[in-house]
């Protein structure tokens, strides 16, 4: 900086305003006190404000900001207020959790000088408020920026965030009206139906696409798992493979969630059909370099165990080894599955001895294990040391007890369970109990 007397240069205090900025203590007091001493040295030079020097005012507010000293950049705000410092200054107050105060320096900001990202900022700050869409929205509309895309893509998003049926209604409605939709609007329709439960509604959005945006397939398949709607998801995953639309680790992650849950695969041929066709995926990720993870692999080795391959399964069972996962809930589990539905009892019970933490999921799959095999006073056993441990018995665990004692031909104890599921648990059975 220039001594006392002589005044600065334009181009230098831009540079020490840039250095301040490139500061990695930006919150600290030392950096505060540097900052303010070069704005009270840039009002005394009266370069604050000048017509030929803007940048230097907007570069203070965005420090100030930065160092948490929001009123010191709202009073230098007020002297001009301009659509980029109101900008910051939205962001700032909304993240602080002051939503009036930011809204104030939007109205501030004349209508006809408003641009697309002070709206987008101000819509931003309402996602804490979404109540205040529609009004929100309607100062868009008049102000002429409702036609802008990144504009709409943030209505939508707001849209969507509401409680109110009538919210989605009217995202509908800025989706329809838009002139032009990238892969973003697509993408935040259909999760925003996926997430009210109404897939129909999504999958309608998602059949208007026009070109092939790789994100808006993997929100609907995976809007699709975690409906449990696995058999729509392999569906869509098969046409999205025949239509050649790029897949990615995304993808292949979703599909195979829905292997990882056998509960969600169909009876008869199609299990095998679908379980074939999601450890392809597995092998053609690793074969073009895409590293899968633990819920992947979760999602293969569950996929080994309906096809009853214990050799791949197996296989798997050592990649994850090597990489680290074998303290992984969600592989030790789908291994337990895959060893029982394999015939190999022993392996799945070493596997759950060996697992470092067990859960209600794994406790289930080695009393099923067990139950499916014969081994009915075994899994009794265990199902009375998983209550002892105080792990609570959901319907699944008792599902599992009873169907060990029918296959094991214990009616005594299976009735003995029943009437313990009802007084001790307060379960009440259905129709699959009765049955079993």
């Amino acid at each position: 900086m220039p001594p006392h007397g002589v005044t600065p240069l334009p181009h230098q205090c831009s540079v020490l305003l840039r250095r301040l900025g490139a500061s990695l203590s930006l919150a600290s007091s030392s950096f505060l006190r540097a900052l303010r001493c070069l704005h009270a040295r840039l009002l005394t030079s009266a370069l604050l404000h000048a017509p030929p020097h803007p940048h230097l005012t907007l570069r203070l507010i965005h420090l100030y900001t930065l160092s948490r000293d929001l009123p010191a950049a709202a009073t230098l705000f007020r002297a001009d207020p301009c659509p980029v410092a109101a900008t910051s200054l939205v962001a700032a107050y909304a993240a602080a959790g002051r939503l009036p105060a930011a809204v104030s320096f939007f109205d501030a900001v004349p209508p006809a000088r408003r641009d697309t990202v002070l709206h987008n900022a101000v819509i931003s700050a309402y996602a804490r408020a979404s109540h205040a869409a529609p009004a929100l929205h309607c100062s868009v509309l008049k102000s002429g920026a409702g036609g802008a895309l990144s504009v709409s893509n943030a209505l939508i998003a707001l849209y969507v965030k509401c409680e109110s049926p009538e919210a989605t209604r009217d995202a509908r409605k800025v989706l329809d009206e838009m002139p032009a939709k990238d892969e973003l609007t697509w993408t935040t329709m259909v999760v925003g139906y996926v997430r009210r439960g109404d897939v129909g509604a999504a999958r309608s959005v998602f059949e208007e696409v026009d070109g092939k945006f790789d994100v808006v397939w993997n929100a609907m398949i995976s809007g699709y798992v975690h409906s449990g709607m696995a058999v729509e998801a392999f569906e869509l995953f098969r046409r999205m493979v025949l239509e050649r639309v790029p897949l990615d680790e995304f993808t292949s992650t979703s599909v195979l969630s829905a292997c990882a849950n056998a509960g969600f695969f169909a009876h008869g041929k199609s299990v095998h059909g679908f379980a074939e066709d999601a450890f392809k995926l597995f092998n053609r990720m690793r074969a073009e370099d895409v590293k899968p993870c633990d819920y992947t692999y979760a999602g293969a080795i569950s996929a080994c165990g309906e096809l009853g391959s214990l050799k791949h399964g197996k296989q798997l069972h050592g990649h994850l080894v090597q990489l680290g996962f074998e303290g992984s809930n969600s592989a030790g589990n789908a291994l337990i599955t895959m060893y029982a539905r394999c015939g190999a009892v022993k392996e799945a019970h070493l596997m759950f001895l060996v697992m470092p933490n067990i859960d209600s999921v794994s406790w289930n799959a080695m009393i099923s294990a067990l139950g499916q095999h014969g081994h009915g006073r075994e899994a009794l056993e265990l199902f009375d040391h998983m209550v002892a441990e105080g792990i609570y018995p959901d319907r699944i665990s008792f599902l599992t007890v009873l169907t060990a004692c029918n296959h094991s031909g214990l009616e005594d104890e299976g009735f003995q369970y029943f009437e313990s599921m009802k007084r001790d648990f307060g379960i009440i059975p259905g129709d699959r109990y009765a049955a079993d």
